[in-house]
Order: C-alpha cells, then structure tokens, then sequence
C-alpha cells in the first residue's frame, strides 16, 4: 500500500486529476503496466488498471479529485518459544476431534450470501441464524452512522486471473467484494508467492489447519467497511477440527478450549450474558467483529509450526489497512504478540484495549476483570454505532 500512496502524487503532477481515470480505464493492461512502472519501479507487474482505479475511488480525500465523468455512486456503511506453550496450554495438548464446518455450513452460504448484502455492508442470509441480525439485541450498523462508517462501493469486484486463481486455492470464493482489492495487492507481491509456496508444499507432507477453505473465514463473514471490533489472536489451534479461521472461534460440537472459556468467563462477568453451550463466534463475526490470528495457518499438533513463513507480513498489513482506512474501531489486544503487533494502529482515532492473554497461563494476571467487552461497547454507542450483541446462546 506504500506504492499506491505514492501514485497520486506521481501521477496527478503528470495529468490533470479529473482526466486519470479516463486516462487509464480501459487500457490494455500492458500498456498500463509500462506507463506506471518508469514512474513508480517498486510496482509490481501484477498490478493493473482495476487496482488502480479502485485505489482512486477509495483513497480518503481523492474520490473527488480522481472521480470519472458520472461515477458508480458509493453507498456509506457502517518470543516463538513462550507462545508455543500458551498455545499448547490452550489446547491441553490433546487433538480434539470435531466437525471441520464453520457453523453448520455458514461459511459454505457465505459466498451465494455476499450478493445480498445488508445496507450496512453486512453478509446477509449466512445460514441458520449467523447473520448480521441474528441473536437477540443484534443490531447492524446503520448506514453512515457514526465515526464507523465507511464507504462501500456496490458492484461484485473483478480481480486480475492470477490473484482469481490464487484467492481459488483456498476456497475463497466468499471472500467478501470489500476485501478483494486489498487481497488482490497483497498477493501480487514476492513475499506471498513465497507464503503460498510454503502451506502448499506444507499441505502436501503434513496436515495443516484450517482446512484451506477456511483460512481466510474472517474476511468471509466480516467486510471490511462493517469492523466495529477487532480481536487479534495468535496462530491457529493445532487439535482435528478445531481451526475455522476466526481467532479463539470452534466450530460447533467442539470443546471450548481453556483461553476461550477464559474469554467467556470474563464475557460472562462483564456483561452478563450466559454461558453458551459452544465455542462458535461466527455470530460476533457477522456483527463486525473481526476475529483475526496473526499467522492464519499451522501444522497439526505444532503451535507456532508456521510462525515467520510470511503469514505476520500479511496480517501486520491487515491491521494497517483497517487503522488508516477506517474510523473508530475498537482493538482487543491481548497479550505480548498481539501488543506488539497492533503499535502501529492510530490510537488517535481508535480505541485500542491492551490486557495480558487469557490462556490459563496468564488470564490471572489481568485479563479476567479488563472489562473489554463493556468499554468497546461504549465507546461504539458514544461514536454513533450500533454496539455489539455479545451473546452466543441465540446464535
């Protein structure tokens, strides 16, 4: 994202703003290509006409000044060795054998679902109460409504064929439109081939979690222009059945493992809601809550087994793009890595929530009792937005 920060500037003294984008709509991608790399060399050749264009639209403050004759109208919505043995302690060092679905099949409806989107930007019709509606007291963000809102762009998004390709080796074509240009930079460049290359030839002589159809389940159920919270986890758990690709989320059917039942416990303590009978926090994904690991795959039975492949590059970059591009989301940060990972978010215009892990290894030390849960919701409530329905019983 720092290459296409630097276009505007290298660009717009070149031509005049309100003529770029016709300037570069609907020009072969080659002769694009070899008009933007002498001006900026550090872009990548699978950058292209749609990147840019979408980069225009969607940069704060240049909509205006880049927007085509009669432009789309945009809708508003809302240390390796410590942390393998906290995630060991989290999963008791037992593989806990469960089902690999997301919810009964609510990430399989995810991709058919996107194209009903709710007003706010929300995935709507999820499957078996997961939308962004379901569960008492659920509220989605109200179009426009406080420092939460952001602007969506309407339309199914078209993605170069090799970024297609590769988003299709993991399953993810619910993927939800609002990420898919963010998706799409990322994976053009060198360090993702590299990430790619390793979880495949891991893939290929070991079993590796989530399945890859649910590795990128967070950017399924949560648009981007939907976050109200964001949950940073670790990597992955590493028991059978236990991974979907939300950070400290089982599927249903699966035994909550201890730093989720921490999670819960303080939930519980904080806010009152009940003891649910599962694990599964689709349910707050499809709020805006985004469930995040820091690296989003891991060998069985091998905590931190994938660290320092690429996968914190990628996440780091996530987290980036959520502090610069949107307003008011409130970050639960918990423990050391997560602390670590989210200095670079602008607290100015963010809530960040810090408290030690609630692994049995240290919720003791301060995160039973952090009141996170209550604190985002009011801060979400004094910034106009709908707050967050806690509850997992109804879900």
């Amino acid at each position: 994202m720092r290459v296409f920060r630097a276009l505007p500037v290298r660009l717009g003294a070149l031509f005049p703003a309100t003529t770029l984008p016709a300037l570069i709509s609907g020009v072969d991608l080659s002769v694009t290509q070899q008009a933007i790399r002498p001006l900026c060399p550090g872009v990548s050749r699978a950058f292209t006409t749609m990147s840019l264009l979408q980069y225009f639209k969607t940069e704060p403050g240049a909509a205006k000044a880049a927007a085509a004759p009669e432009p789309a109208k945009p809708t508003l919505s809302g240390s390796k060795r410590s942390r393998s043995k906290m995630e060991s302690a989290d999963d008791g060092g037992k593989a806990i054998v469960g089902p690999s679905s997301v919810g009964d099949a609510a990430l399989a409806a995810a991709a058919p679902a996107k194209s009903a989107q709710s007003p706010a930007g929300g995935v709507s019709g999820i499957g078996k109460g997961e939308g962004a509606s379901a569960g008492a007291g659920a509220a989605p963000v109200a179009a426009g409504a406080g420092a939460g809102a952001a602007i969506e762009f309407a339309g199914a998004v078209a993605l170069p064929p090799a970024q297609t390709a590769l988003l299709s080796k993991y399953g993810a074509g619910g993927v939800h439109d609002s990420w898919k240009p963010f998706l799409a930079a990322e994976m053009a460049k060198p360090y993702f081939a590299k990430l790619h290359a390793f979880v495949t030839a891991a893939r290929a002589k070991s079993t590796v979690f989530p399945p890859p159809d649910r590795v990128f389940s967070a950017f399924s159920l949560t648009p981007f222009d939907s976050i109200r919270v964001v949950i940073l986890g670790q990597d992955p758990y590493h028991g059978a059945g236990q991974a979907e690709g939300l950070s400290f989320s089982v599927p249903r059917g699966v035994a909550i493992p201890p730093s989720l039942r921490n999670i819960l416990a303080e939930l519980a303590t904080d806010v009152g809601t009940k003891k649910p009978s599962h694990g599964h926090l689709a349910h707050w994904a499809t709020q805006g809550v985004f469930l995040l690991n820091a690296v989003l795959t891991v060998e069985s039975g091998k905590a931190n087994s994938h660290a320092a492949a690429g996968w914190e590059t990628f996440t780091t970059e996530v987290i980036r793009e959520i502090s610069r591009r949107r307003a008011g989301v409130v970050f639960m940060l918990w423990g050391k890595p997560a602390q670590v990972k989210g200095a670079s978010v602008d607290r100015s215009k963010h809530l960040v929530l810090e408290a030690p892990h609630p692994s049995p290894l240290s919720a003791h030390r301060g995160f039973l009792g952090c009141k996170h849960f209550s604190q985002a919701n009011a801060y979400l409530v004094k910034s106009g937005v709908a707050p967050v329905d806690w509850s997992l019983n109804s879900a």
